[in-house]
């Protein structure tokens, strides 16, 4: 899912906006092997994936409260 919202930012301000959204509403399950492909995405140069990731991870972190 958080692919398919990097993709749809990429195109246009207002999906960028939804994807924002989106990724801040999905349910992370706390696994290493999740945060470590948002690390990844947070770390490329697409600025909607870096977005997204972010995004994503703060809610995780939150939810969670145990992130790194």
């Amino acid at each position: 899912m958080l692919l398919c919202l990097i993709s749809l930012a990429e195109y246009s301000p207002l999906a960028n906006n939804k994807a924002g959204r989106a990724s801040r509403q999905l349910q992370l399950h706390s696994t290493m092997s999740e945060y470590t492909l948002l690390l990844e995405l947070h770390e490329t140069r697409l600025p909607a994936a870096r977005q997204a990731a972010a995004a994503v991870l703060l809610n995780a972190t939150v939810q969670h409260g145990h992130f790194m």
